[in-house]
């Protein structure tokens, strides 16, 4: 399961990096002298990848929209 949801965070991830930079390509194709070239790694939220996984681990609620599938209570939170 958690193969399944590396995988769905790493799909979500890939797909709004690919949209952010195909948003931004536009701009530099139309100029004739570039300023400054382009950086795809200013798109990049390296955060992305560990909330989508903290978040499910931490509420037990793993949804994963790729697969259809929705359950609850998998994981347990603890208090101490």
């Amino acid at each position: 399961m958690v193969s399944l949801l590396f995988e769905d965070q790493f799909k979500t991830f890939v797909l709004t990096l690919k949209t952010a930079i195909e948003k931004e390509l536009p701009k530099y194709a139309n100029m004739k002298r570039v300023v400054e070239p382009f950086d795809a790694r200013t798109k990049i939220r390296a955060d992305q990848l560990t909330h989508g996984l903290e978040r499910t681990i931490s509420t037990g609620n793993w949804t994963l929209k790729r697969f259809g599938m929705n359950a609850q209570g998998i994981t347990q939170p603890l208090s101490r």
